[in-house]
């Protein structure tokens, strides 16, 4: 076995008598031979009568040793001056006390040493609970912030959500029944409307269908996404959308028509709902179930737009009071009598055909507010401000975005701000509400907006682009969405050099399914900082919205 000097402990074996006269005991050994005297030299029973190994001396250099505190560089005990020098005196084992000994025969740190090192991992300590505090700071509030930003909710708003979900399940059953009537709680109320137009009319009347069930303090039963171009079928909304954090932020209860009945199931029970509306669609036909429809009371309908409607007072009106009058009379002008009319209009679960073309009615000194059409939605509009705003786009359809602006911009610019151009023209160029030459419009609209936020940038309002783009004068880049089939047209404006995102050929379609264009236009142009708009487009208005509310940017609408 090989030997080696040991620090704080002694081993027979290693034993190394020096040739000095005497030489006092290291502290540790005294402590393990306590019963004889310090000044006794110590002799192995297993060297006795052996000869002596020769001294070995371990020191590492000329004057260091790793002799036994008191002695000097040759063995020799240090005395007088030399060993006074800490001030101290020879305690009860025989060495002279020092400093920094700890009172039990080990070293311990100078006290400026311990002090210094007190103070150090006093800091690191606080260095790193200041870390986990900012860390656990970020991860819980991430996002937050119901009426705007982009940010999707941090992880103690979805905790918040999940226990208001699980407290106030508005259903009997946590899974869709054969019955919807078997699903529904007594003494519960509900609110549903079905679907009208495209994907953004569609957003627009469920933005209504939320807003109704705020006034009504009713739970809201949403109807799914109704393809009626080349979507290729109806959709759930939570295929796209926040659903939990669109029901906390507006403080509304909601579920999806699937979560209460079974859908497209041949054995489901066949069931009857009366609504108030003019034309029957069959829009729950896949839960099978009979729609009725009953036209409201005429006193309290108005024109709309292109269509007659209710306000939402209107309605609130139409809730709270009787209408049987009025039923009996409908039901004689349309059936003949009462007995041969189906059910009257439901009152636990409302229903109505839509609500697109309900106004909101907002007086300015003490006039009706005519400035904002039906298909614009006003930015001070509740149906906007405390409803549509929170209706953010889920991370599934996000991470689809984020991969395709890196396609679209390069990686050095994905995450820069730019600017958006939507051009309406497919169906608007034939009804005339726009023309074809337009691009000069849009270029116009689009140096507007430049300008717009060159200013932002300037008086440091808008700081977000400053730096990021390479300069406070330099112009973001312009990315643009339309619905022209015309290459010409897209032509005109790729050599403007703005930016296409041209589907075909991503074959965003084949990858996804035919809704998906539609919905990626939608995320990538709310992204933007700046807007350029079709007039009349609700596509473009609620891209507007998004980008003014979400993103704090600068919009403008041409045509």
């Amino acid at each position: 076995m090989s030997r080696r000097p040991s620090f704080h402990h002694t081993h027979e074996e290693d034993i190394v008598l020096l040739k000095t006269p005497n030489p006092t005991s290291s502290p540790r050994t005294n402590q393990q031979f306590g019963s004889r005297r310090a000044s006794e030299p110590y002799t192995s029973p297993a060297l006795v009568g052996q000869e002596q190994p020769q001294r070995v001396d371990w020191a590492r250099t000329g004057s260091a040793t790793f002799l036994p505190l008191g002695f000097g560089a040759d063995g020799e005990e240090l005395r007088g001056e030399a060993a006074g020098a800490t001030g101290g005196e020879k305690n009860k084992d025989g060495y002279v006390r020092l400093d920094i000994d700890d009172g039990r025969g080990r070293r311990s740190p100078l006290p400026s040493l311990r002090l210094a090192r007190s103070k150090r991992r006093t800091w690191e300590r606080l260095i790193v609970l200041g870390v986990i505090a900012t860390l656990s700071f970020l991860l819980l509030t991430r996002g937050s912030g119901g009426s705007g930003g982009t940010g999707r909710p941090g992880l103690m708003e979805k905790t918040k959500m999940r226990l208001r979900g699980a407290r106030k399940n508005p259903l009997k059953s946590s899974i869709p029944l054969h019955s919807f009537r078997s699903n529904l709680k007594e003494g519960h109320g509900y609110v549903t409307s079905f679907p009208y137009g495209g994907l953004t009319n569609q957003l627009i009347e469920l933005f209504k269908l939320v807003h109704l069930g705020q006034r009504l303090d009713r739970t809201a039963i949403l109807t799914e996404l109704k393809a009626v171009h080349s979507e290729g079928g109806d959709l759930p909304l939570s295929t796209f959308f926040d659903l939990p954090s669109f029901a906390y932020y507006s403080n509304v209860s909601m579920v999806e028509w699937s979560q209460v009945k079974i859908p497209d199931i041949s054995g489901t029970q066949s069931e009857i709902l009366s609504c108030w509306g003019w034309r029957d669609e069959s829009p729950l036909a896949r839960y099978n179930i009979k729609t009725w429809f009953w036209p409201p009371p005429g006193q309290l309908t108005v024109p709309s737009s292109i269509e007659t409607s209710m306000t939402f007072p209107a309605i609130e009106v139409l809730v709270s009071q009787p209408q049987t009058g009025w039923l009996e009379e409908t039901a004689k002008r349309y059936f003949g009598s009462v007995e041969n009319a189906p059910p009257m209009p439901d009152g636990q679960l409302l229903c109505f055909e839509n609500l697109f073309y309900v106004p909101s009615i907002r007086f300015i000194d003490g006039a009706v507010d005519k400035s904002y059409t039906i298909e614009e939605m006003s930015p001070e509009d509740p149906v906007w401000s405390e409803v549509g705003i929170h209706l953010h786009f889920n991370a599934h359809i996000n991470h689809i975005a984020d991969e395709l602006l890196l396609a679209l911009l390069g990686s050095s610019r994905a995450r820069q701000p730019f600017i958006a151009v939507h051009l309406r023209q497919g169906d608007f160029v034939d009804l005339g509400r726009i023309g074809h030459e337009v691009v000069d419009a849009y270029k116009t609209g689009a140096k507007e907006v430049q300008e717009s936020l060159r200013r932002k940038r300037a008086d440091g309002s808008w700081k977000a682009a400053i730096g990021s783009t390479g300069g406070k004068g330099k112009d973001l880049p312009i990315v643009f969405a339309t619905d022209s089939e015309d290459p010409a047209f897209v032509r005109k404006l790729t050599n403007l050099g703005w930016i296409y995102i041209n589907h075909v050929e991503f074959a965003t379609s084949a990858r996804f399914g035919g809704w998906y264009p539609g919905v990626l236009d939608s995320v990538i142009l709310s992204r933007a900082k700046g807007f350029v708009g079709t007039k009349m487009s609700t596509f473009s208005y609620v891209a507007a919205r998004r980008v003014e509310a979400w993103n704090d940017g600068v919009t403008t609408i041409v045509g």
